[in-house]
């Protein structure tokens, strides 16, 4: 029990820091436009191409869809907690979509690979972030050696950090964008750990 309320204060924080966000993303899109034109004078071709593949790989609709094909089989091989895993990774893709729609933000003009949806919150960053924390909760978690789990736990935190700095580095979208996707993903891995 103590375990589901720690989950639900973290993922009521983070839903919290990511409306303080959205409610001051006027006020901070000066630094958005600043870090977006520093990026643009750092661009590499290699790191370019490295970006856009992050970028396919991890695409949130191929990952949700994944995800849920995964969940059913594992869920089919008695995996019980399979089928809720895939339940929040639709319900990922449901809140990142409405939310695009509802704030409708427009992406950065100068991008280097081509996006449809809206920018805000970017999908990336949010449906990565509830994928990594589900393999640290359900599987590394169950390592027995400790420096495996920190192993494994920080390189899983990195490559978020790393496809969320694609986003930008892409100029596919703002900073406060991929903030905004981190929060969001925590608050919806927070809360559905809490609710299970």
């Amino acid at each position: 029990m103590h375990n589901k309320k720690t989950f639900l204060i973290i993922s009521l924080i983070s839903f919290i820091l990511f409306i303080i966000l959205l409610l001051n993303i006027n006020n901070i899109s000066a630094v958005d436009k600043l870090i977006n034109s520093d990026i643009a004078n750092m661009q590499f071709p290699f790191l370019v191409s490295i970006s856009k593949i992050i970028g396919i790989i991890f695409d949130p609709t191929y990952i949700i869809i994944a995800s849920v094909i995964t969940s059913i089989v594992l869920f089919i091989r008695k995996k019980k907690q399979a089928l809720f895993f895939g339940i929040t990774m639709i319900i990922s893709g449901i809140i990142l979509y409405a939310a695009k729609e509802l704030i409708g933000r427009t992406r950065p003009e100068n991008a280097l690979a081509s996006e449809s949806l809206l920018s805000f919150p970017s999908g990336h960053a949010l449906v990565s972030a509830v994928l990594v924390f589900f393999i640290i909760y359900c599987l590394v978690s169950k390592i027995k050696s400790r420096k495996k789990r920190i192993i494994l736990d920080v390189l899983l935190i990195i490559a978020v950090l790393l496809i969320g700095f694609s986003r930008i580095y892409l100029n596919v979208h703002w900073l406060s964008d991929v903030l905004a996707g981190w929060l969001l993903g925590l608050a919806v891995f927070s809360g559905a750990i809490a609710v299970s």
